[in-house]
C-alpha cells in the first residue's frame, strides 16, 4: 500500500490508530488508569501519563494508548507486537536486546549497565533490563505510549519516551478469562509450525471487600517455523510462559496497597538465529560455507544451535493514601534477570571458517538485579493550583556480562573472554505545578534533578592457553553525572471536547561505561534531548482527532564503534528530527468503528557524526565480506530505525444475533523502508502487516479464527552490521489459526 493512500484515507475519514480517543463529553475527576465514563456512544479514555488519572484529551503531550481488546484485534502478543499498532514506534528485537526507538530516538548499544532511552514501565516499576524487555500479555488492562521526552516525571532513560504497561487489578466480584488457541506458520519460503498457547488470568474476594487477589499466567510453544539449511530441518524452537499473581489489601476506603510478583521462563532457538544479508559474511570466503539465502533460512551446527535463555522475576508493592490535601503514592520494586545465549556471530556454518578463527561464537550472559523506590505526592486542587511532585532511588547491583569466544570443531576452543559488571546508584527529585489561569488557559511548569553514579569491575583473558589463565583485572574508569530536566506545557481549551498545547520538554540519558577491551576505555557521557511540540486534541460523541508536530534536537548521541568484530559505545553525532503524529477514530454505527493513525518524520539527519562506523556491500557483489570504514564520516545521512512514514488503519465491527454476538476486526499495518546502519547497507523495505480476526460469542464463550502477518511479508526486525557480516532477523512468517476462549 502505497503512503499517500493511507493518507488520503485517514484525510477522508478524519479518524486515527493507537490512541482511539474515544469521544467525550464529560469526564471524571479522578478514577483507575483504565475507567471509562459512558457518554452517549462512547466513553472518555483515562490515562495516567502525568501521574493523575486525567483524560487523554486534557494531557498536553502525544499519547497512543491501547486497550486489551484493541490490542487482541490487532494480534498484539508480546510488546515487540506493538509496532503496528503504535505509528512512530519500532521495536527492535535485535537478538536477545530489546530496542524500540519512538521518533528515531533508539540505543543501538548493549554493553553491561547500558539502558534504553525509551523508559519501558510494568504497573508503575521501572523495568532497566534490555533482556528482559519483551513481555507477553495476559492480564494487560490497558498500554499507554507517551511520546516524546518524559525527563520530568519519568526522568532518566526517558529521553525519547515511555512505555507503560498496566495490567489488570485484582477485584471484589470473582472474574476469569481463559484462552487456548493453536496457530499454524505457514507461508513462503518458511516451514509449517503450529504454535500451541493457552493464557488465563482469574480474581476474585479474599475477605470480603478488602482483601482481593488475581492470578494470571501464559504459555507458548511451537517447534520451529526456521529451515536450518546444513541439514534441511526444522529450527527456531521456541517455548515461553510465565505468571503474575496479585494481593489488593484496601483497609478502608483512603488506603490501598497492591502486591505484585511475577516469574517468566523463555528458551528460544529463534532469537539469535540470523543469516547474512544476500550471503554478505566473511565466511563467505571459505569454499565449505553453508550460506542461508531466503528469509527464515539459517546455517547453524545441530548439535550446537543458537539459543536465548531468560529467568525473570520480580516482586512489586504499591501503596496510595489519600488525605485532605492529596494522595501520597508509595512504589517500591524489585526484578531480577538471568540471560545466558549462544551465537554464532558469522551467520554460517563452516568447520574450514572455524578452524581458521574467522567464524566466531559467543557464549554470552546477561545478568541484571535491581531495586527501585519512589515516592510520589499528588495535591488535590487548592485556588487555582495543583501539584504532582516525588522522589525516586534506583540501584542496580550489578549488571553483568561474560562473554566467551569461541572458535574450532564445535565451537570447543576458547579463543579470548572478558566480564564486564557494572553497578548504577541514581538518585531524583521532581516537581510539577499545575495552573488553571482561567477556566480555558492552563500552564504546567516542571522540573527534576537527577544525580547518578556508575561503577565497573572488568577482567579480560586474552589467551588461547589451556588450561585457562587467571583474568586480569582491566581498570574502567566510572561516571557521575548530574542533569536538570525541565518542561513547560500551556493549553488551551476552545470547550469540554478540544484543546490545543504547546509543550517543551528536556530529556536525559544516563552514561555508559566502555567494554574492558576497548584501548580507549574512554567513559561515555549523556545523551540530552529537547523537544518543542504542538499539538490539538479533540474527543466528540461520534469521533476524535489528535495531531501532533516536533520539533527535536538530540546531542551527544550514544551510538556503536567497533574494536575488531566487537562492539562498544561512543559519544558519536547530534542530530535534528522533525514531524508529526496524528490519530482519531470515528463511530460510523452503533456497530462499526473506524481507527486510523499515522507517524511522518521527514528529517531525522545526524548533524555531526564525523566518526562513524560505515559498512558496505562487496564491490565484487556475490558471497563476500564486507567492506568498512571504522571512522567514516555520516554527517548529512538519515539517522537508523526511522520510517520516513509509518502508519495503520483498523476497522472493527460487531453485532448482537439471536445466536449471540458476531464480530470482525482487521488492522493494517505500512511503513516506508528504513535503516539499520548509517550507510543503508542494511534495510527494512517498505512493507505492510495485515491481522484481523473473526468471532462469536455467547454466554461468555468465544470462538475465533485469526491471522497474523497474512500478506507473509518477510520484514526485518533486527540486525546489528559489522565488518564481519550483515546479519539480519525477520519477523514471523503467516500465521493463520483458531482459539477457544471463556470469561465470566
Amino acid at each position: 500500500m502505497k503512503a499517500h493512500s493511507i493518507v488520503a484515507v485517514i484525510l477522508c475519514a478524519g479518524v486515527s490508530s493507537g490512541a482511539l480517543a474515544q469521544a467525550i463529553e464529560a469526564a471524571p475527576a479522578a478514577a483507575p488508569a483504565s475507567a471509562a465514563t459512558s457518554e452517549g456512544d462512547q466513553a472518555d479514555i483515562i490515562v495516567t501519563a502525568q501521574k493523575r488519572a486525567e483524560r487523554l484529551q486534557d494531557v498536553p503531550i502525544s499519547i497512543t494508548t491501547q486497550s486489551a481488546d484493541q490490542l487482541q484485534s490487532a494480534g498484539v502478543q508480546t510488546t515487540k507486537d506493538l509496532t503496528k499498532v503504535v505509528p512512530g514506534l519500532v521495536f527492535a528485537q535485535n537478538e536477545a536486546f530489546s530496542q524500540p526507538a519512538i521518533r528515531g530516538v533508539t540505543s543501538s548499544i548493549t554493553v553491561a549497565g547500558a539502558e534504553n532511552p525509551i523508559a519501558i514501565y510494568l504497573d508503575g516499576v521501572y523495568q532497566p533490563s534490555v533482556t528482559a524487555a519483551l513481555y507477553d500479555l495476559p492480564d494487560v488492562d490497558h498500554i499507554e505510549v507517551l511520546k516524546g521526552p518524559q525527563g520530568t516525571l519519568f526522568g532518566r532513560n526517558a529521553t525519547g519516551g515511555a512505555i507503560q504497561i498496566l495490567t489488570k487489578t485484582p477485584s471484589y466480584t470473582t472474574t476469569g478469562k481463559f484462552t487456548i488457541a493453536d496457530g499454524l506458520y505457514t507461508g513462503g519460503s518458511a516451514r509449517n509450525a503450529n504454535e500451541i498457547s493457552a493464557n488465563g488470568f482469574i480474581s476474585g474476594p479474599i475477605v470480603g471487600d478488602s482483601l482481593a487477589y488475581s492470578v494470571s499466567g501464559f504459555y507458548r510453544y511451537n517447534p520451529g517455523y526456521m529451515v536450518n539449511d546444513v541439514t534441511g530441518g526444522r529450527a527456531g524452537l521456541q517455548r515461553t510462559y510465565g505468571t503474575r499473581v496479585k494481593l489488593l489489601w484496601e483497609p478502608s476506603s483512603d488506603v490501598k496497597f497492591l502486591l505484585s510478583g511475577y516469574y517468566n521462563r523463555s528458551y528460544d532457538e529463534a532469537a539469535y538465529s540470523r543469516a547474512p544479508l544476500n550471503g554478505i559474511t566473511t565466511g563467505a570466503a571459505f569454499a565449505d560455507a553453508v550460506i542461508p539465502t531466503r528469509p527464515w533460512h539459517i546455517a547453524v551446527d545441530p548439535n550446537q544451535p543458537d539459543l536465548m535463555r531468560l529467568k525473570a522475576y520480580g516482586i512489586s508493592l504499591k501503596g496510595d493514601i489519600k488525605t485532605s490535601v492529596g494522595t501520597f503514592t508509595t512504589i517500591t520494586g524489585y526484578s531480577n534477570s538471568k540471560n545466558p545465549n549462544f551465537v554464532n556471530s558469522s551467520g554460517v556454518y563452516s568447520q574450514s571458517c572455524e578452524l581458521a578463527f574467522t567464524c566466531l561464537s559467543y557464549n554470552l550472559t546477561s545478568n541484571s538485579e535491581s531495586i527501585s523506590q519512589e515516592v510520589d505526592y499528588t495535591s488535590e486542587k487548592f485556588g487555582i493550583f495543583s501539584v504532582t511532585a516525588g522522589l525516586f532511588y534506583y540501584h542496580n547491583f550489578g549488571n553483568t556480562q561474560d562473554v566467551d569466544v569461541l572458535s574450532g570443531p564445535n565451537a570447543s576452543i576458547r579463543a579470548f573472554g572478558y566480564r564486564d559488571s557494572v553497578k548504577t546508584s541514581a538518585y531524583a527529585g521532581f516537581a510539577e505545578l499545575n495552573a488553571d489561569i482561567t477556566d480555558r488557559l492552563h500552564v504546567i511548569l516542571g522540573g527534576r534533578y537527577s544525580r547518578e553514579k556508575l561503577t565497573a569491575d572488568a577482567s579480560f583473558v586474552p589467551s588461547l592457553q589451556v588450561p585457562v589463565p587467571a583474568p586480569i583485572p582491566v581498570a574502567v574508569p566510572g561516571r557521575k553525572d548530574d542533569a536538570f530536566t525541565s518542561r513547560a506545557s500551556i493549553r488551551y481549551s476552545f470547550d469540554r471536547s478540544t484543546n490545543a498545547y504547546f509543550t517543551y520538554s528536556k530529556g536525559f540519558r544516563s552514561g555508559a561505561l566502555p567494554q574492558p577491551f576497548d584501548p580507549n576505555l574512554t567513559p561515555v557521557a549523556p545523551e540530552k534531548l529537547d523537544s518543542y511540540e504542538v499539538g490539538i486534541k479533540t474527543a466528540r460523541r461520534l469521533f476524535s482527532f489528535n495531531a501532533a508536530f516536533f520539533y527535536y534536537k538530540y546531542k551527544n548521541l550514544q551510538l556503536t564503534k567497533f574494536v575488531g568484530a566487537l562492539s562498544t559505545p561512543q559519544n558519536a553525532a547530534s542530530s535534528t528530527i522533525y514531524g508529526a503524529d496524528v490519530d482519531g477514530s470515528i463511530k460510523l454505527s452503533s456497530d462499526l468503528q473506524l481507527t486510523a493513525g499515522l507517524n511522518y518524520t521527514p528529517r531525522a539527519k545526524f548533524d555531526n557524526y564525523t566518526n562513524a562506523p560505515l559498512f558496505f556491500p562487496p564491490a565484487t557483489g556475490g558471497f563476500a565480506p564486507p567492506i568498512s570504514i571504522l571512522n567514516g564520516d555520516a554527517s548529512g545521512l538519515r539517522i537508523t530505525r526511522i520510517p520516513k512514514f509509518s502508519g495503520s488503519i483498523g476497522v472493527n465491527w460487531q453485532h448482537e444475533f439471536d445466536f449471540g454476538k458476531a464480530g470482525f476486526n482487521a488492522n493494517l499495518y505500512h511503513s516506508s523502508s528504513y535503516k539499520w546502519d548509517v550507510v543503508g547497507s542494511v534495510k527494512t523495505r517498505a512493507y505492510e502487516d495485515l491481522s484481523g480476526q473473526f468471532y462469536i460469542e455467547k454466554d461468555g464463550v468465544r470462538v475465533s479464527i485469526f491471522g497474523k502477518n497474512l500478506l507473509n511479508k518477510a520484514a526485518i526486525n533486527g540486525s546489528q552490521p559489522s565488518d564481519t557480516v550483515f546479519p539480519v532477523l525477520y519477523i514471523p512468517p503467516r500465521q493463520i489459526g483458531v482459539s477457544l476462549g471463556y470469561s465470566f
